[in-house]
């Protein structure tokens, strides 16, 4: 309570009637009138100091603004829905309309998407690739972001220009052609490098925001081909370079490698009669052994003689 009022309220001194009415008429008969001019002073100070009164539904005026702590998010969203219900005094929509407030519920509805947008950007630290359950006060701007990326990419009634250069002013790559999910997990690995971390390339490693980004990132060093070429410049920011591919045997390597597999089936089965779908795995590696024995019974009479010497010793039938 400010100090004239409690110097009002102080029986023990004498109290100017007229004084005592209005204060009664004003915060005990009529409080709503008080919320309408603690709302208008709040969304006064937020208009000189933003130039609108795009805010997010749950902005709460700062400690030192007067009112302080007042829930002015709430207040314009209600003022808007009176005012579509024919509720709000004509005054009022004077007074409003003065701070320029949008009365239509289509482009406040995006507004406040767009307010809400903005916020959840700042807290993120990852633009706008929110998941779609993302939630800010209550608002689902997750969801309300997914929409607008559909909208942007539909062919009939899309999105309009100001509205893709508004989202695009909070972060120009807002609607990737690549998905959201992948956007997210490439902005928590920027927003880790850029404080001076490192990506590992293991699972379980690093963790932030429930996506795991030394998985992550290993995928994208093993798939890297297959990404576009924005995608793959923004990787070679962060230092993600493709898996170097594993060098070419030469023909006598791979038969080394062939004839151990072969090798390995004879000793755990007691022969080599290899069916022609069969592999082996030979140190983490597939080796389709069924249709390489196969392809060498066609080609025998081409073998070297140390060849045919090599898989007869292992007990290859030969017809």
């Amino acid at each position: 309570m400010s100090a004239p009022a409690r110097e009002l309220l102080r029986f023990s001194q004498p109290r100017d009637a007229h004084q005592l009415a209005g204060f009664v008429q004003l915060r005990v008969l009529n409080p709503e009138r008080v919320q309408w001019r603690r709302g208008l002073q709040a969304a006064q100070r937020y208009r000189a100091e933003h130039d609108d009164l795009r805010l997010p539904y749950g902005f709460r005026t700062p400690d030192d603004w007067s009112p302080a702590d007042f829930p002015l998010g709430i207040w314009i969203a209600d003022c808007r829905r009176h005012h579509k219900a024919g509720n709000l005094d004509g005054d009022r929509i004077v007074q409003l309309e003065k701070l320029g407030i949008l009365w239509s519920l289509f482009d406040a509805r995006f507004d406040e998407g767009l307010a809400a947008a903005a916020a959840w950007a700042a807290e993120s630290g990852v633009g706008l690739a929110a998941p779609v359950d993302a939630d800010l006060d209550g608002y689902p701007v997750g969801r309300w972001l997914k929409n607008q990326r559909a909208a942007a990419r539909r062919t009939k009634a899309p999105l309009s220009p100001e509205r893709r250069a508004a989202l695009a002013e909070i972060d120009p790559a807002w609607c990737p052609e690549w998905s959201i999910d992948w956007q997210r997990a490439y902005r928590l690995a920027q927003r880790h490098v850029s404080t001076g971390g490192a990506l590992p390339d293991g699972p379980g490693i690093l963790v932030e925001d429930g996506e795991d980004l030394g998985r992550w990132t290993a995928a994208q060093r093993q798939g890297f081909g297959k990404l576009t070429g924005e995608q793959q410049e923004l990787l070679a920011e962060l230092g993600i370079t493709p898996t170097p591919a594993p060098a070419k045997r030469t023909r006598e390597e791979m038969w080394a490698h062939n004839l151990r597999a072969a090798a390995q089936f004879r000793d755990r089965v007691g022969n080599l009669d290899v069916p022609r779908s069969h592999t082996e795995e030979v140190d983490g590696e597939a080796v389709r052994l069924g249709a390489w024995i196969s392809q060498q019974r066609v080609k025998a009479g081409k073998l070297s003689v140390q060849r045919v010497e090599e898989l007869s010793a292992l007990g290859m039938r030969w017809s």
